[in-house]
């Protein structure tokens, strides 16, 4: 494994490694201490068990699916509300290619899996920010891998575990991204349409 700084803006290669090999994984920092990698592809091309990793160690765990998960994710959106928990949204099944509509909570303060609730269109490929209130904005993606890109949004409230329609998009587009800026606005940029065209426009929401 690598670590990052910013300060130097340099990488440093620390002496651990993760118990599975991996991609199309999710990362999230639960703690200041604690790593969870989340889904995944191992490179065996079978589904890839939760990870955490202890940073102050730079040991690794091999953890449990939840048992309301019948199969890892790839390619999920990941987002931490402030001060609060973080979220994996949709993606899709390792094998199956079958995009997902579960959200997952990792609870803050340590690791603990919980069902949070569904989208209310399964969705992969998309984007997701925490808005300034606390809630979750679901952008775009696809319905199936190369078919039906999406232009409509969903909101996610944690607090009341609701999925409500947000918005649509002016432009569909999968494989973009979403930006939570100062202002509380939530801005979309690039990804490709539903032709499979590489996007270089960008739009606001809020």
């Amino acid at each position: 494994m690598d670590i990052f700084n910013p300060r130097t803006e340099q990488f440093s290669r620390v002496p651990a490694r993760l118990d599975v090999a991996r991609y199309g994984h999710a990362s999230a920092l639960v703690t200041p201490r604690l790593l969870v990698l989340y889904g995944g592809v191992a490179l065996s091309g079978a589904g890839a068990a939760p990870e955490v990793i202890d940073l102050e160690t730079l040991t690794s765990t091999v953890l449990s699916m939840p048992p309301y998960e019948a199969v890892p994710r790839i390619a999920p959106a990941v987002v931490t509300i402030y001060g609060g928990d973080t979220y994996v949204i949709g993606g899709e099944d390792y094998n199956g290619a079958v995009p997902s509509s579960l959200i997952t909570g990792l609870a803050v303060g340590g690791v603990a899996f919980r069902p949070a609730t569904r989208l209310q269109e399964a969705r992969t490929m998309h984007a997701a920010a925490g808005l300034t209130d606390g809630r979750i904005l679901i952008a775009g993606g696809s319905a199936m891998p190369g078919t039906a890109v999406l232009s409509g949004t969903e909101i996610f409230s944690p607090e009341s575990g609701t999925v409500v329609r947000g918005p649509d998009m002016t432009t569909a587009r999968a494989g973009h991204s979403a930006t939570a800026l100062p202002n509380g606005r939530v801005l979309m940029a690039g990804g490709v349409d539903r032709f499979g065209n590489a996007m270089d426009s960008a739009e606001l929401f809020g």
